[in-house]
This record gives C-alpha cells, sequence and structure tokens, in this order.
C-alpha cells in the first residue's frame, strides 16, 4: 500500500507541475495576443492617420495649382477634379481624395461649414480646405493613443 501511496504523490506532483506550466504558457499567450492586436490596430490607425493627412496635402496643392491657372480659387473641390480630367498636362487633382478618420471607408463629402462630419471643408472664397473633423483624434480613432490622439483634426 505504501508503494501505490508514493506513486499517487509524485503523480500529483507531476499533474500540479504541468498544471503550472500550462498556467504560466497560457497567460504568456494571452499577454502577447493583446500586445499583438494592439500593435496592429496602432499601425491600422497610423495608416489612415497617414493617408488622411497625405490627401489633405494633395487637396491643398491642388487648390493652388488650379489658382494658378485659372486666377481664382474653385467653386467647389470637384471643380479640381473636372479641371483636371478635362486637362490632362494639368498635375492636380484626378480625382478628390477621402479622408480617413471618420469612417474606414473613407469619407470624400464636401461641406462649405465645419460641422464635424467628416470629409472635407472647402471655403470657395479663400481656398481654404481641412478635415471636417472638429473634436479630438481620439474621438474618431478612440483606441490610437499615438502623439496626435488629442489634436483636432480641422486644425491641420
Amino acid at each position: 500500500m505504501g508503494e501505490n501511496s508514493g506513486k499517487d504523490s509524485l503523480r500529483r506532483q507531476k499533474t500540479r507541475w504541468l498544471i503550472k506550466r500550462f498556467s504560466v504558457v497560457l497567460v504568456s499567450a494571452i499577454v502577447l495576443f493583446i500586445v499583438g492586436s494592439l500593435f496592429v490596430q496602432d499601425l491600422f490607425h497610423n495608416t489612415r492617420l497617414d493617408t488622411t493627412k497625405m490627401r489633405l496635402k494633395t487637396i491643398r496643392m491642388g487648390i493652388e495649382e488650379f489658382k494658378k491657372e485659372t486666377l481664382r480659387f474653385p467653386t467647389s473641390l470637384s471643380e479640381i477634379e473636372e479641371y483636371g480630367k478635362k486637362n490632362p498636362e494639368a498635375t492636380f487633382l484626378h480625382s478628390l481624395g477621402k479622408e480617413f478618420l471618420s469612417d474606414q471607408e473613407g469619407n470624400s463629402q464636401e461641406y462649405t461649414e465645419l460641422n464635424g462630419k467628416g470629409g472635407w471643408y472647402y471655403n470657395k472664397d479663400t481656398g481654404e480646405v481641412r478635415i471636417n473633423l472638429n473634436k479630438p483624434l481620439k474621438n474618431y480613432l478612440n483606441t490610437y493613443f499615438g502623439q496626435e490622439r488629442n489634436e483636432v483634426p480641422s486644425d491641420w
């Protein structure tokens, strides 16, 4: 009987050891999954942010080039597109870009007032264009924790 109880004790010790090791591996795997998910999500948000900023600069350059060619600001952002399509030698916009902060699919809607609905705000009298989002970036990309988290996109 003593021999069996020794084997049972040894078996219980091995089982406890396996459970402890499995627990450590499981907790490590969960932590790695969470950290990996945050990294991928941050990368995704940075891509959306960088693309939107690049599109904003491109639109601003298009407005300036349009003004140089026509000596006036376009009446709308879509006029830049139309002009570019009719004049292939023009180097500016042939299609209006989207902002990807208010919507993952992108928003190219044009507004004449800064109302926070996404897309672009455009003032035809001054040629000013802005991202039409008037709350801090964290309101649109709530899991973005980069340095621009508290900046307001319409201020860029």
